[in-house]
């Protein structure tokens, strides 16, 4: 029985300098430790000043960090606290990626209403976290990758932003804008003409100080270079429009300097001798005043409906 008494005794001395001293302060009711770690469910050293250790089953309150009076009598109460789930698959989680492990919750009246929430991931490490609001509803992801979702419980794996729902009201020095960056430099954006041009005009633009291209199926498809300049089908017009294919239209209306030659039946038309025209057609083999077909087909000018006749 000595023995016993010596190593409780012992034991306590260890304890005591081991993890310091709990003082009463006279008078409150209220204690401090002076040194040393506080463990709580825990049988061995803690690791750190508070530790509360208590291993928690799947849905447990582990902790909870403050209390407001409104709604404390109703089930679990109103509180902010930290809840324990799981480390393996079960529990309705079929993805290793979505075994969710800890949330820091409010709850409202006994209902969580809002919670950060921490999944563990693959392994030892890329973990992830989403942010749940409302009826703690999912509302962003942030995954091992740093990749965001918002709007959905997906995944997101396509880039860095996915957004399931409308993008509103995105200001960029005071104008609605959107602006993506290739990592460092400027590539272009859409938003109000006011923010392209810093005028006042609210049109929807696209902007880019560069060339744009506009792809369908995986292709390149249309590009406008930074001259204004289109091609269709090449990615290096070199007219207004250019296409490299056939063009299928009802109708083409082509405003050029070609001039339409009604104007030699007009009275104060000065019809040319017949043997200067002669003269002249022998040496040009074309009307005056008319281009060649050389010329028209150099400009790349082809229309069934330019057809000239003089009488």
């Amino acid at each position: 029985m000595k023995k016993l008494y010596t190593t409780l005794v012992v034991v306590f001395a260890i304890v005591h300098f081991s993890y310091g001293q709990w003082t009463n302060i006279s008078g409150t009711g209220h204690y401090y430790l002076n040194s040393g770690y506080v463990g709580i469910g825990t049988t061995t050293i803690p690791a750190c000043p508070l530790d509360v250790a208590t291993l928690l089953n799947y849905g447990d309150l582990g902790t909870v960090l403050g209390r407001l009076p409104e709604g404390t009598g109703t089930g679990s109460g109103t509180f902010l606290g930290i809840r324990g789930y799981a480390t393996q698959l079960g529990h309705g989680m079929t993805d290793w990626r979505n075994i969710k492990s800890f949330a820091i919750e409010h709850s409202f009246y006994g209902d969580v209403n809002s919670s950060i929430n921490f999944y563990r991931g693959l392994g030892t490490t890329g973990g992830s976290m989403s942010f749940n609001t409302d009826n703690n509803i999912e509302r962003v992801r942030i995954t091992a990758e740093g990749n965001v979702g918002i709007g959905t419980t997906s995944l997101p794996s396509g880039g860095k932003l996915q957004v399931n729902g409308p993008i509103d009201n995105i200001a960029v020095n005071g104008n609605g804008a959107f602006r993506v960056y290739d990592g460092s430099n400027f590539a272009g954006g859409v938003g109000t003409d006011a923010w392209a041009s810093s005028g006042s005009n609210t049109d929807f633009t696209v902007y880019t100080p560069n060339n744009l291209h506009l792809y369908t199926g995986g292709q390149k498809r249309i590009t406008v270079i930074n001259s204004g300049f289109v091609g269709i089908g090449t990615t290096s017009p070199d007219q207004k429009l250019t296409v490299n294919g056939t063009i299928h239209s009802k109708e083409v209306k082509v405003d050029t300097s070609i001039p339409v030659p009604d104007y030699v039946f007009e009275p104060a038309y000065q019809l040319p001798q017949l043997s200067a025209l002669k003269t002249y057609l022998d040496a040009n083999h074309h009307l005056p005043e008319i281009p060649s077909a050389a010329e028209i087909q150099k400009e790349w000018l082809e229309s069934r409906r330019d057809e000239y006749e003089v009488a």
